[in-house]
């Protein structure tokens, strides 16, 4: 077993200048002891490059053109050199210092392909965040009672069940979310034409090639919630929806229940 593996975090950046300088110290301050920063700014037309290059020790990449989220997380990706890989977009920030350091532990100790988190900061800011839980039980719920995390780990025993719930809910902060890079360099790619959304894309093939993961119940990352945001827009929910309806469509790869979950979930959706 490797002793301290190199920990790749990559940290994908468009016009985050309010927010960088929170997300690169949260990645800084981490207590791991082998990390690398990997920031990759897709052609901001603000201040962020000039707010990033102030810090040392970062490899700091830059598009030409806007590619979008996926291509330029796709990129960072690429020059990653870490026995794992997380990634942290420019306007969020980790919690806590000790964050990476239990991740790495957890991968570790359990052969994990990958692990998240299941709680989460969400709000404006750091100082006015609401503590949420994330949770595979399949209700209506946008976020989950505190105690239906310990279910998560059962849940993730069986991966196509998990698939399903996945295009009705997200129970997993994208920047709370760790893989092993021979797992990911091997199944998992990034799609573009998903947007903002592409990790989803990353999360189903997490499912749909049954890697082994973990849920962590310790504080993961801060998610902030602000208005120029993605997800937020009539285009990120339109997007969204067009994901699902591919996550639902008809796969003769899957076994007949899930394919007659599919065709029911599908008309949900739409």
């Amino acid at each position: 077993m490797e002793t301290n593996p190199l920990v790749s975090i990559i940290i994908p950046v468009y016009n985050a200048e309010p927010y960088i300088d929170e997300c690169i110290r949260s990645a800084q301050k981490q207590d791991y002891p082998n990390t690398e920063i990997i920031i990759i700014d897709d052609a901001s037309t603000d201040e962020s490059v000039q707010h990033i290059i102030q810090y040392s020790g970062i490899t700091v990449l830059k598009n030409e053109n806007n590619l979008g989220e996926c291509k330029t997380c796709s990129i960072g990706y690429a020059h990653a050199k870490g026995t794992y890989l997380c990634r942290l977009t420019g306007d969020d920030a980790f919690v806590n210092s000790n964050h990476i350091s239990i991740q790495v532990a957890e991968m570790e100790k359990k052969n994990l392909d990958w692990c998240y988190n299941n709680i989460s900061l969400i709000g404006d800011t750091t100082t006015d965040a609401v503590e949420t839980y994330t949770s595979w039980v399949p209700l209506p719920l946008k976020y989950s009672p505190r105690w239906f995390w310990i279910f998560d780990n059962l849940f993730l025993k069986f991966p196509n069940i998990c698939y399903l719930i996945l295009g009705l809910r997200g129970p997993m902060n994208t920047n709370a979310v760790m893989i092993r890079a021979s797992s990911y360099h091997k199944y998992l790619t990034w799609y573009n034409q998903y947007g903002t959304y592409c990790d989803h894309i990353i999360y189903e093939g997490l499912f749909l090639h049954k890697l082994k993961g973990r849920a962590i119940h310790s504080m993961g990352a801060f998610w902030r919630v602000h208005p120029n945001q993605n997800t937020q827009s009539s285009r990120g929910k339109e997007v969204l929806k067009k994901l699902r309806l591919e996550m639902y469509s008809e796969n003769k790869n899957f076994p007949f229940w899930m394919r007659i979950a599919c065709r029911f979930l599908k008309r949900r959706v739409q």
